[in-house]
C-alpha cells in the first residue's frame, strides 16, 4: 500500500481536530475556522470524519461547512439545510446520509443553488473513487482468511456499483441566478417514498432531469392519467429515466395477501430491497404505457378508460403530447404475478441506453421472462450500454450478444438459461464460436451469478465466456471488473483463458464457488497486457477476491499477494 500523501495527512489531522472536540466556533465576523480552505479539502475532511462515524452526520461538523464547499455529505434535516443556505453559496451536490423516509417538505429548506441530492451515493461519487473503492486499498495484502462476514453476492454487487459510478460523467449544468429551487437530479436510493410523495416532488420540481425511485412511473400516472384520457394538454418533462415497480408479492409477512387479476391491479404492497413494509397503491399494468406512449405520441389508449376516452387520448397524443421525450433509462421491478407484456410499450421509446429488469421474488416461475425482454433488445439493443437481468427465466445469451454489441456493463444474476441451449441453432459449439457473433469489445464490467437457488437451469453455455472474457483477435480487453459466481468453466474455456486473456485495465477480480480455479489460471487472468509468460500486471488492479475456490490454499494466497502487490488479495 502506497504511503499517504501530505494532503491526505493534513486532511486526517484536521478530521482528528474536529472529532476530538477542538473549539472551532465561527469568529465574531461569522467567519468559520476553515473558510479559507479549498472546497475539495473541506469535503475530504468530511469524508474522513464519516469513516469513523458509521456514515451518520454529526452536528459538530458544521464548522467544516464553508463558502468554498461545492460537494458535501449532510443529513435530511431542515435546520442543517437552512444553515447551509447561509454558509455555503458554492454548494452544488449533497450526499444525504441515513435517510430512511423521504419527506418532500424538506425540499423547501434546500439551498436554491444545489443541483444534485443523492441519498444513495451513485450520483455524488460519479467520476471518482467512492468510499467502497477507497476501502479496497486501505488494508495490507491478505492471505487466507476465515469466511467473510458479508456474503459474496452482496459485497460483489456493492463493488460493481462503485466501479460503474467511477466512470459516469457529471452533467455540465450551471445554476442560474434565481431564488427558485434549481435541483435537477434526485436519487432516493432505498429510502421509503410513496407515489403521492413523488407526485408532490414532481409538482415542486417539474424541471428534474433524474428522479431515481421505483415509484416514479406511479407518480406520473397519478399526475397525468386522467388528463391524458380526457385529451387535455400535458407537460413535457426532462426526465432521463423511467423507474417502475410492478411487484405486489409480500415476502415479509406470514399472512398471505390476495393476488389481483392481471388487468386490474389496484392494490399492492411495494417490495423493497430490505423488505420494509410499505403499503402502496399498485402500479397499474398500463402505467408504463402511459409514460412511454405519451413520450412517442402513440395514438392508442392502453389505460382502462371510460367509453369514448380512447379517441380523446389519441387526439392529445397526436397533438404533440410528449411526457418524457428524453427518457433513455428504464428500470423495472416485477414479481411472478406481473403480466408478461408490461414491458411491451417500452419498445416505442426513441432510444434506451440502460435496461434493468429485476424479479423480486424466487421459488416460482414468473409470467414475464426473457422473451419479453428480447423484444426490447431487438428494438434498442444497438444503443444499449448497460443491461441488467435478475432472476429472469429462459435467457438466451446468444441473443444478448447478437443484439447488444455495444454493451459496457452486463449483469446476469440468478437467471435461468433457455433449455436446451441454443448453441446448435446459432452454429457454435464447445470449441467454436458462432460466425455471426463477435466479442463484446466495449465490455467494462461483467457480473454473472449462477443463481442456483432460484432458476431452473443455471449453467450458461461455454461460448458466453468467449464473447465476454476473451478479447477480439490481436486486441486487449477493456474489462475493469469481473464478478463471477460458479462459472463452471470447462477444460477448453480454461485453456483459452489461460493463454489468451489480457486485461490491462482490470481493477477487480472477484470469483466465488469455482472449484476449477487454479493458481495458474488466476495468474493468467491477472496478466494484464502481456502474453503468456509475461509478468506484467494490470496497472490499476485493486482487489482479487476468491471465495470458496477449493483448489486455492494459504500457499496460493501468499503467492498471489506477492505477485500482485500492491493489490489486496483475499481468499476466504
Amino acid at each position: 500500500m502506497a504511503p499517504p500523501t501530505l494532503f491526505r495527512l493534513s486532511v486526517l489531522q484536521l478530521a482528528q481536530m474536529v472529532e476530538g472536540g477542538a473549539r472551532l466556533q465561527p469568529a465574531a465576523n461569522n467567519k468559520g475556522p476553515f473558510d479559507d480552505l479549498a472546497g475539495a479539502a473541506l469535503e475530504e475532511v468530511l469524508l474522513a470524519l464519516l469513516q469513523v462515524s458509521g456514515s451518520r452526520w454529526r452536528d459538530r461538523w458544521r464548522c467544516c461547512l464553508g463558502p468554498r464547499l461545492q460537494s458535501s455529505p449532510a443529513a435530511w434535516d431542515p435546520g442543517l439545510l437552512r444553515y447551509m443556505q447561509a454558509r455555503c453559496p458554492s454548494l452544488r451536490r449533497l450526499w444525504v446520509l441515513g435517510c430512511e423516509h423521504f419527506d418532500p417538505e424538506v425540499l423547501h429548506s434546500l439551498p436554491a443553488w444545489v443541483l444534485t441530492v443523492d441519498l444513495d451515493g451513485q450520483l455524488y461519487f460519479r467520476g471518482r473513487d467512492g468510499p467502497v473503492l477507497r476501502s479496497l486499498g486501505s488494508r495490507s495484502q491478505a492471505q487466507r482468511e476465515p469466511r467473510a462476514q458479508h456474503p459474496w453476492l452482496a459485497r460483489a454487487e456493492q463493488i460493481l456499483r462503485a466501479l460503474s459510478t467511477e466512470h459516469q460523467k457529471v452533467p455540465d449544468v450551471r445554476p442560474q441566478p434565481s431564488q427558485q429551487l434549481q435541483l435537477v437530479e434526485l436519487h432516493l436510493g432505498e429510502a421509503q417514498a410513496s407515489a403521492e410523495e413523488l407526485k408532490e416532488t414532481l409538482r415542486q420540481l417539474p424541471h428534474l432531469r433524474l428522479l431515481r425511485h421505483y415509484q416514479l412511473v406511479s407518480a406520473l400516472c397519478l399526475l397525468h392519467a386522467a388528463a391524458w384520457r380526457a385529451g387535455a394538454a400535458l407537460p413535457t418533462y426532462k426526465l432521463r429515466n423511467l423507474d417502475a415497480d410492478f411487484s405486489h408479492v409480500i415476502r415479509c409477512r406470514l399472512s398471505p395477501e390476495p393476488v389481483l387479476p392481471a388487468g386490474a391491479l389496484q392494490l399492492a404492497v411495494q417490495l423493497c430491497i430490505r423488505c420494509r413494509l410499505s403499503p402502496e397503491p399498485v402500479l397499474p399494468a398500463g402505467a408504463l404505457q402511459l409514460a412511454v406512449q405519451l413520450c412517442v405520441c402513440v395514438c392508442s389508449d392502453p389505460v382502462p378508460a371510460e367509453p369514448g376516452a380512447r379517441a380523446a387520448g389519441g387526439r392529445a397524443a397526436a397533438g404533440g403530447a410528449a411526457l418524457c421525450p428524453s427518457a433513455s433509462q428504464l428500470r423495472v421491478r416485477f414479481d411472478p404475478q406481473t403480466p408478461h407484456d408490461v414491458l411491451a410499450p417500452a419498445a416505442h421509446l426513441p432510444r434506451l441506453h440502460l435496461l434493468s429488469a429485476v424479479c423480486v421474488s424466487s421459488g416460482q416461475r414468473a409470467h414475464l421472462d426473457f422473451q419479453d425482454v428480447a423484444a426490447l433488445l431487438e428494438r434498442h439493443g444497438e444503443h444499449l450500454r448497460t443491461l441488467e437481468l435478475k432472476v429472469l427465466e429462459e435467457v438466451d445469451v446468444h441473443q444478448v450478444v447478437a443484439l447488444c454489441p455495444r454493451l459496457e456493463e452486463l449483469v446476469l444474476s440468478g437467471c435461468g438459461n433457455v433449455v436446451p441451449p441454443a448453441c446448435a441453432s446459432w452454429g457454435c459449439g464447445s470449441q467454436r464460436v458462432a460466425p455471426g457473433l463477435g466479442a463484446l469489445r466495449r465490455l467494462r464490467l461483467l457480473f454473472y451469478a449462477d443463481g442456483d437457488d432460484f432458476s431452473w437451469d443455471h449453467e450458461v453455455p461455454q461460448c458466453f465466456w468467449r464473447w465476454t472474457l476473451l478479447p477480439a483477435k490481436d486486441r486487449s480487453s477493456h474489462i475493469e471488473g469481473i464478478f463471477l459466481e460458479s462459472p463452471r468453466w470447462d477444460s477448453d474455456t480454461r485453456r483459452l483463458l489461460g493463454t489468451s486473456a489480457r486485461y490491462p485495465d482490470l481493477e477487480v477480480l472477484s470469483i466465488c464457488r469455482a472449484p476449477e480455479l487454479t493458481l495458474d489460471l488466476v495468474s493468467a487472468l491477472c496478466r494484464g497486457g502481456g502474453g503468456v509468460g509475461s509478468s506484467a500486471r494490470p496497472r490499476r488492479l485493486r482487489l482479487v477476491h476468491l471465495n470458496q475456490c477449493e483448489r486455492l490454499d494459504a500457499e496460493a494466497a501468499r503467492s498471489l499477494a506477492w505477485d500482485l502487490q500492491p493489490a489486496t488479495v483475499i481468499l476466504d
